[in-house]
């Protein structure tokens, strides 16, 4: 039978025997894990406004603008009044130029060290905006001007209160390459979803840079495409920066995904959801669609059991990119199947774990299936209600990923040529 088939929803995580329960082992709720919802066309970029997460181009010529230039966003940010947080919008060092999101809802705009600020937007938290900025060298004039959601750059803008006086001198060059999202000298960074950045050279005038995921983005052939880096439409490589401590990373978003910190945050299936295997008897299969971050430490997938010495059914990523499927009893009795040096960082795969009868079986979508491991020495075999993302019970040994889909049966161990049709379509997002 069919435990539980779980996929990411706009609204609710589903299962066919009940609803799972997405949230975090604190209980907070501005604390639960990031919900990512794509509408299956316009791809987007998440930053989680947390230091060593950002979007970097190359520096060039093109770039160095020293006169007027008009620079363009479409972007949905935690909130609009990031207090103390100011988030950087796009920066060539404050010594040059660079916009960012002020704490009380402005928009700062630095030129050569000197710095103009805007009102405040008149966004809502929750609203998508499009911002334009302008500076003319000739009076030093700076403008910034709004526009609500719209799928494409509006034709037409509103100004934001009144023009900011700046000064006529030629803007620095510095030779820095910009960041989109974070500030060059760190931290500062943008929270939120970032959709569009056009650079002109001049008001109105030439596009020197236009990042667009939506258009950049081609994932019918690649599923992990854009992931590390994409080619923006105006020639571009786009670098894809993420942090490399635990907590929330960049998140390129190409489909609907909860995003899990690897600190507390978890899925927790219905106890109708419990396997029935033992030691002996039985067979089950559960399947993973994710992307895990930080393969150097374990990362649980999926289990039935609470600690290491009672860990029923465990899926793990280990150091060195090693996945590991475990049966076990009460008293710690079992045995694994390891899949050695098998994920990198960050790729989409599915993982798996197949108990069949006494028999265990790694399983990972680009890899042969792992070794058998014989856990039928064992006796009782209790599991909890099976977890997402952390051993059972409590939290314990937590993963750091984007999770996509689960699929649990009981009942049914997969061959490897039945998981990998099952992966084939989890991959494409394919569903039917």
């Amino acid at each position: 039978m069919t435990l539980g088939t779980y996929q990411e929803l706009p609204n609710r995580l589903l299962s066919t025997a009940d609803k799972a329960t997405i949230g975090s082992t604190t209980a907070s709720a501005t604390d639960d894990p990031v919900r990512l919802t794509h509408d299956g066309t316009n791809h987007f970029v998440w930053l989680p406004g947390e230091s060593g997460n950002y979007l970097s181009v190359p520096d060039e010529a093109a770039l160095d603008l020293t006169g007027d230039f008009e620079i363009v966003f479409k972007l949905t940010p935690t909130t609009w009044t990031p207090g103390s947080g100011v988030y950087y919008l796009y920066d060539k060092a404050d010594t040059s130029y660079a916009v960012r999101l002020d704490a009380s809802g402005g928009i700062r705009v630095f030129v050569n060290s000197s710095s103009y600020v805007s009102s405040a937007l008149p966004f809502a938290d929750g609203d998508t905006g499009w911002i334009k900025v302008t500076r003319r060298q000739s009076d030093g004039r700076i403008q910034v001007l709004t526009a609500p959601d719209a799928a494409q750059e509006p034709a037409t803008f509103t100004q934001l209160g009144s023009d900011l006086s700046g000064h006529t001198s030629a803007i620095n060059i510095n030779g820095v390459a910009p960041r989109i999202g974070g500030r060059v000298s760190g931290g500062s960074t943008f929270s939120g979803v970032y959709d569009r950045i056009i650079v002109r050279d001049g008001i109105d005038g030439t596009e020197v840079l236009d990042i667009n995921p939506a258009a950049d983005i081609d994932t019918s052939s690649d599923p992990d495409a854009g992931q590390t880096s994409f080619t923006a439409t105006t020639g571009q490589t786009v670098t894809v920066n993420r942090s490399t401590t635990a907590g929330y990373r960049t998140a390129v978003i190409v489909r609907s995904s909860a995003f899990l910190d690897g600190i507390n945050d978890v899925i927790d299936c219905p106890t109708s959801d419990r396997p029935t295997i033992t030691p002996t008897s039985g067979k089950f299969t559960a399947l993973i669609l994710a992307r895990v971050y930080d393969t150097a430490a374990t990362h649980v997938l999926f289990s039935t059991g609470n600690t290491s010495s009672d860990d029923a059914i465990i899926l793990f990523v280990g150091s060195s990119g090693t996945v590991s499927a475990r049966v076990e009893d009460d008293a710690g009795t079992g045995a694994s199947s390891t899949i050695s040096g098998a994920y990198d960082d960050g790729n989409l795969r599915v993982f798996g774990v197949i108990a069949d009868e006494g028999t265990v079986y790694a399983y990972e979508s680009t890899q042969a299936l792992g070794p058998a491991g014989d856990y039928s020495g064992g006796t009782t075999i209790t599991h909890l209600d099976p977890r997402f993302g952390s051993r059972a019970g409590a939290v314990n040994t937590p993963a750091n990923m984007e999770f996509f889909d689960g699929i649990l049966l009981d009942g049914l161990a997969l061959t490897k040529s039945e998981a990998d049709l099952i992966a084939a379509k989890l991959l494409a997002g394919d569903y039917s």
